[in-house]
């Protein structure tokens, strides 16, 4: 009896001091979180799906539809056919048609290519592919273009390269991001697409952009066109609000390399298939691979997962519990996204907790993640 009257005194105290404190917004946002358990886990190993499961998990969620790869397959629904130039072609591009592009009248004929795609290696049922280039011509032009990409003004060499070879891949590349800065968007597009027709042209009979099975190594320095190629259509057709060929093109630039995932197509494929109204892939990515790529470390998966939740609430007639528990764990996770919007947006934010909640986990992360809420913000704001 006495050691509980004992025990019955420290809770008096202990209660007593602790009402003596008043909690603030801090605490109470610190409490919210612990009981959602959403502080990171930084020191969780990364670990990946079984070798066996995940093809199969990636080619049903990340198929991709080789009729939208081309932009003027988009346009003519848009438009219709009437509004939509047909390109006329020539005698040589009339065999068969082409992926991304289809050729114009005015380019010069293909009388050789210099580079070809062969099979790399075999592994655990992928096959990966590579370019390589002739030793005879292509090479020599490959080291006039990497010497006169270090001068001061190379553009008169690059000319040069192009009258000896006018589809020579990093000459086409290098001028088309100098006539994008230049703002002389055709232009630029139509080296794009000449550089983009020359590598689809060099393609290896079974190397199938559909598939998953089919992937190239980014680290060899061959490769690296077909990825900033595909990656600087992406941004020119999303300019022409061609939103369903840039999410295709970005799901097949993925595809090749799935696990290096060499340019960020995880920072913009959940921006792209809202944008396109495919609600459903936006979950189907998170469930799949969130456990194996940790999405929701992510800024921009945290709040489309929301969103796309929301959307398909709303054409179901459901209602928004599920939607409004995403939210709130986005905005808990990374509340400088949501004041980002109220900045876009001119909103007022009547309570200083999002702003306490901002200064608290400002602290603990670097600019790369306040870089990365910049960059959704503005692919996102208008959804």
């Amino acid at each position: 009896a006495p050691c509980h009257a004992k025990r019955k005194k420290k809770k008096k105290k202990k209660g007593i001091g602790s009402s003596k404190k008043e909690p603030s917004d801090a605490d109470d946002i610190d409490k919210i979180i612990s009981e959602l358990q959403l502080e990171p886990n930084f020191s969780e190993e990364h670990t990946a799906l079984p070798k066996g499961t995940e093809p199969v998990i990636i080619q049903s969620t990340l198929s991709v539809r080789r009729k939208l790869l081309n932009p003027e397959t988009e346009l003519r629904r848009m438009f219709g056919n009437q509004v939509v130039e047909t390109r006329a072609r020539n005698q040589q591009f009339r065999k068969r048609s082409y992926l991304f592009i289809s050729p114009k009248n005015t380019w010069p004929p293909m009388t050789k290519c210099g580079i070809q795609m062969v099979v790399d290696k075999n592994e655990n049922g992928i096959t990966y592919f590579k370019y390589t280039h002739s030793k005879t011509n292509y090479h020599s032009l490959q080291r006039m273009f990497w010497r006169a990409s270090h001068l001061a003004d190379p553009h008169t060499v690059f000319s040069r390269v192009l009258e000896l070879h006018p589809y020579h891949v990093d000459t086409l590349l290098y001028l088309s991001e100098v006539c994008r800065i230049s703002e002389d968007r055709q232009t630029a597009s139509e080296l794009l697409e000449r550089a983009l027709f020359c590598l689809e042209k060099a393609f290896h009979p079974s190397f199938n952009v559909t598939s998953i099975n089919c992937r190239m190594d980014y680290n060899r320095a061959e490769n690296r066109a077909l990825f900033v190629a595909i990656f600087r259509q992406v941004l020119f057709v999303t300019m022409k609000s061609c939103w369903k060929t840039g999410f295709e093109l970005t799901k097949l630039l993925f595809n090749l390399s799935p696990e290096q995932d060499p340019m960020a197509c995880l920072l913009f494929i959940d921006t792209l298939a809202l944008k396109t109204e495919d609600y459903n892939f936006v979950i189907k990515f998170v469930e799949e691979f969130d456990h194996s790529r940790r999405l929701s470390m992510l800024p921009n998966f945290a709040y489309s997962i929301a969103l796309a939740n929301f959307y398909k609430e709303v054409v179901e007639r459901d209602t928004h519990i599920e939607s409004d528990r995403l939210l709130q764990s986005a905005i808990l996770k990374y509340p400088m996204v949501a004041n980002l919007i109220c900045e876009k947006s001119s909103c007022i934010i009547q309570s200083n907790s999002l702003y306490v909640m901002n200064e608290n986990v400002m602290k603990e992360h670097t600019r790369s993640l306040l870089q990365q809420c910049k960059l959704y913000i503005e692919r996102a704001i208008d959804l």
